[in-house]
């Protein structure tokens, strides 16, 4: 295909009208090297919006979804992890891309590829890489970026259902060790161990726990829907040998508005 471009008419001498013409040569051979394609932004405009505007768009859309609890921080930092690895994986590349229209199904291949078999992750890490790109897409979709979902061909290779995760058991004897050295050098951190070993509540949650929330009488600690992974608030009992501990610590001489954990 051929495409013409004139030179508009109010260039009336001839050395004006090849220096405008010098430079535009100038111009469009740069755009052509970064991927240009003439037809693109007349065919669909937001395809020819460049990666880096469509990654501070993208960027804007996640930190907006973390604020307003949407995603979960821990969501947030791993989609703004796996994004920030392919911009550096993109730049690296002998022709990297510059606009959005050129993220298809044969750059994603390749991404992933080189995730698995070139950079040695794990499968289950890989797979996780699949999952955010599928997600991503879905958002390019949805907002006319792209005209089809450029990861509908990717495959998990079953990470996260075939592979079991590799935990190990810290023998009775080291538990105990711990639990003295503890005892001797860190009591508060010997109180966090306790609450995750006896009352099931995740470091995260742990974080949010004021003293307000916890009532000796009843033997309980409240856990409030924003901090609990399902989003509704929960209540927990607390074991003697966690109440006793507290006691000991004197955690119940602060003010009802402390954490129970913090710097101070």
């Amino acid at each position: 295909r051929r495409k013409r471009i004139r030179i508009s008419p109010k260039f009336t001498k001839v050395s004006e009208r090849r220096k405008y013409a010098n430079d535009l040569l100038e111009r469009i051979t740069l755009e052509l090297r970064q991927g240009w394609n003439p037809w693109v932004n007349y065919a669909a405009p937001e395809q020819y919006a460049t990666l880096q505007e469509v990654i501070d768009k993208y960027r804007s859309y996640l930190s907006k979804c973390k604020a307003e609890d949407i995603l979960r921080v821990k969501t947030w930092k791993g989609y703004t992890s796996y994004l920030d690895n392919f911009l550096k994986w993109n730049d690296q590349q002998p022709v990297p891309i510059h606009y959005i229209y050129q993220f298809d199904c044969r750059l994603l291949g390749r991404f992933v590829d080189w995730l698995w078999l070139d950079k040695g992750l794990s499968v289950r890490i890989r797979d996780n890489y699949v999952g955010w790109l599928r997600t991503f897409c879905k958002w390019l979709l949805s907002h006319s970026f792209v005209e089809v979902d450029p990861s509908a061909h990717l495959q998990t290779l079953g990470g996260q259902g075939s592979m079991k995760k590799n935990r190990t058991i810290i023998p009775p004897e080291a538990m105990m060790n711990l639990k003295e050295y503890c005892r001797k050098n860190n009591r508060h951190f010997l109180l966090a161990c306790y609450i995750l070993y006896y009352c099931f509540i995740r470091p995260n949650e742990m974080s949010y726990i004021q003293l307000k929330h916890i009532s000796i009488k009843r033997g309980t600690i409240f856990i409030p829907d924003y901090s609990s992974k399902n989003r509704k608030d929960g209540t927990v009992t607390l074991p003697d040998v966690v109440v006793k501990l507290m006691v000991e610590l004197e955690i119940f001489s602060h003010p009802d508005s402390y954490y129970l954990f913090s710097h101070q």
